[in-house]
C-alpha cells in the first residue's frame, strides 16, 4: 500500500521540479518531452519533499541574485557610458565657452574704438549741424529785423 502512496508523490514531486525548471527555462516543459521514464526512482536516490522543496528554493534564490547582480552589472555600464557621455559633452561646452569668452576679450578692443569713432563722428555731425543752424539763424533774425523795421 505504500508503493501506491509513494510512486504518486514522486510523480507530483517531478512535476514539480519539471515544472520550477520550465520556468528558469533550463529543460522543456513535460508535454513537450517525447517520452517520461515509466521506472520510479529507487529508495535511495529519492529525495525528500522538504530537501527538494530547499534545494529548489536555494536554486532559485541563487538565480535571482544572480539576475540582480547582472541587472546591477549592466545598470552600472549604462551609467558609467552616461557619465563618460556627459563629462565629454561638459569638457566641449567647457572648451566652446572658453573660446567665446577669449573672442569676446578680443572684440572689446575693436569695439571700443568703434564706439569712440561713432561717438566723434557724431559730436562732429552734431558740430556741423549747429554751426549751419547758426549760420542760419542770423540770416532769419537779419531778415525778420528788415521786415519789423519796415513795417514801423
Amino acid at each position: 500500500m505504500e508503493n501506491n502512496v509513494s510512486p504518486p508523490a514522486t510523480t507530483s514531486t517531478t512535476t514539480t521540479i519539471s515544472a520550477e525548471l520550465y520556468r528558469r527555462r533550463r529543460v522543456p516543459p513535460p508535454s513537450a518531452m517525447p517520452f517520461r521514464p515509466r521506472v520510479p526512482p529507487s529508495p535511495s536516490t529519492t529525495m525528500s519533499p522538504s530537501m527538494c522543496s530547499s534545494s529548489i528554493d536555494n536554486t532559485v534564490s541563487s538565480t535571482q541574485n544572480r539576475l540582480y547582480q547582472a541587472r546591477l552589472i549592466l545598470q552600472y555600464q549604462e551609467l558609467n557610458d552616461h557619465y563618460d557621455l556627459c563629462r565629454a559633452r561638459l569638457i566641449n561646452l567647457l572648451s566652446e565657452a572658453q573660446s567665446l569668452r577669449h573672442e569676446n576679450v578680443e572684440l572689446r578692443l575693436p569695439n571700443a574704438e568703434l564706439l569712440k569713432l561713432l561717438s566723434s563722428q557724431a559730436s562732429f555731425h552734431n558740430l556741423l549741424l549747429s554751426s549751419s543752424l547758426l549760420k542760419k539763424r542770423p540770416r532769419r533774425f537779419s531778415s525778420i529785423a528788415l521786415a519789423v523795421s519796415g513795417c514801423s
